[in-house]
């Protein structure tokens, strides 16, 4: 068991890392869209769903579904990036934190990208 008991099988969400891309649209206009980062797009992770409590703490009781997500750390991850759960983009509002002593693992809180 590692420290905090987090085992790797805790990291049971298998995800993708979009990236922003600003791209030429038939219009010869711009578009900014979010696509995988790669070779290392796809990363094990854990999500868990805000409580009301830290929610009312953040005033953001009406805002979209805020969840906290931690993943092996790795520093080319940031808030410019969002992750696509099962058919759910999240956008990453903030972090990396450190989530453990180690540096094993670092926290982001993350919202639901309402369409």
């Amino acid at each position: 068991m590692s420290l905090l008991g987090m085992e790797p099988a805790m990291l049971s969400e298998y995800v993708e890392i979009l990236e922003k891309r600003t791209v030429e649209d038939e219009g010869a206009g711009r578009e900014t869209q979010y696509v995988g980062i790669g070779v290392d797009a796809w990363e094990w992770v854990r999500i868990q769903p805000l409580s009301a409590r830290e929610r009312r703490a953040a005033q953001q009781m009406d805002s979209p579904a805020q969840y906290r997500v931690r993943m092996r750390a790795r520093s080319d991850i940031t808030c410019e990036h969002r992750i696509r759960w099962q058919s759910v983009e999240l956008e990453l509002t903030s972090g990396p934190i450190n989530a453990d002593e180690r540096g094993e693992y670092i926290d982001f809180e993350a919202a639901e990208v309402r369409p």
